[in-house]
């Protein structure tokens, strides 16, 4: 699950989270069984289903939609709006910038290795760049870079690829501070280049199911900026593309009829399921969870098979420990301390001793 949260806390923090959590999903198939058919749309509008659960082919067979891991992050870029301050609209990914070769800047993220992004050769090297923008952060494994094949262009020989997890470096400004991922050591004659991520933490965290490793298999980023480092006629992109671990069904939760509440600072929790990393939940507090009411659950909207499970939690001002429960969305036939005043019926998953 990929949730944003800052908390200053003596104890324990309880995390509730309804109908099962997920960042990454294993692939949803349609069951062979018994045809539904309807014969009108007033048939099929009289029921009731999560939006986006479904998707409809133009021919008018319904299939369940799909969450998949080992997703291109790019691909889906255009799907996702997130709030920027240079506009009062949300704005969807795509690409964000670009310093020459605007006409042809689209071509980046278009899919296709028969059109790239080709810089003016009228411009300086300084304007020799370009941003893609993911619309929403993901754990990205992997940025592969594929340069096209024809007599026309080239690929570039020299460059620096850097990204971004969203946060921006002032509150008030879309200004953000990049980190270098990848560089050419000697002049590149190949058409696909790799750069593998990862972060490295420390491993203090203790709990059952907890990847308990000081180096994680992906790197937070919603941004990815590549920069050509020399001058050269006939140098072009193609494709970038940014693997990551899978579709965040935290995303969508809220339209799907889900969505976050919680026990006690009631006032930003969507910042919890917005993917978006400078929105943060924050409270404080130096009791125990139960007697001081701090817990949130998320409800995804629809059920879901559990891969994998991420929370971001900030510890500018030292760590805390939390609970994680997940259930089905059975209803419970009681109401106990252990279950938040919640109406479903959870099952202890693991406690995380994260105290600093």
């Amino acid at each position: 699950m990929e949730e944003h949260m800052e908390e200053h806390m003596g104890r324990q923090t309880g995390i509730i989270l309804s109908r099962v959590v997920v960042v990454t999903l294993l692939g949803v198939a349609t069951a062979h069984g018994d045809v539904l058919q309807f014969d009108s749309r007033a048939d099929w509008n009289t029921w009731s289903i999560p939006q986006g659960a479904l998707q409809m082919s133009a021919d008018g067979n319904i299939s369940l939609s799909r969450s998949d891991k080992n997703i291109n992050a790019v691909a889906k870029a255009r799907d996702f709006n997130h709030i920027v301050k240079s506009s009062r609209e949300p704005i969807p990914g795509g690409i964000r910038v670009v310093g020459s070769g605007l006409a042809s800047a689209d071509n980046l993220i278009d899919g296709r290795q028969d059109t790239w992004w080709e810089p003016s050769q009228d411009d300086l090297l300084d304007f020799w760049w370009i941003e893609v923008d993911l619309g929403r952060m993901v754990l990205a494994q992997k940025i592969k870079l594929t340069f096209p094949d024809t007599l026309d262009v080239e690929p570039f020989r020299s460059f620096s690829v850097y990204v971004n997890d969203g946060v921006r470096a002032t509150a008030a400004r879309d200004v953000f501070r990049f980190t270098r991922v990848g560089r050419t050591k000697e002049p590149n004659r190949e058409r696909i280049v790799e750069y593998t991520l990862e972060t490295v933490e420390r491993a203090d965290a203790t709990g059952e199911y907890l990847a308990t490793g000081d180096t994680l298999d992906f790197a937070m980023v919603q941004y990815v900026r590549f920069v050509a480092e020399e001058f050269q006629p006939g140098a072009a992109l193609a494709e970038i593309e940014v693997t990551a671990i899978g579709d965040n069904v935290v995303l969508g939760s809220v339209e799907r009829g889900g969505g976050v509440r919680g026990g006690t600072n009631l006032g930003n929790l969507l910042a919890l399921v917005d993917g978006d990393r400078n929105s943060i939940w924050t409270i404080s507090s130096t009791g125990e969870w139960e007697a001081q009411g701090h817990w949130f659950e998320f409800d995804a909207g629809v059920v879901y098979w559990v891969d994998r499970a991420f929370v971001n939690v900030g510890q500018e001002r030292g760590g805390f420990s939390f609970k994680l429960v997940t259930s089905e969305g059975e209803r419970s036939t009681g109401l106990t301390a252990d279950r938040i005043r919640s109406g479903f019926d959870f099952l202890d998953l693991t406690l995380i001793d994260n105290a600093v």
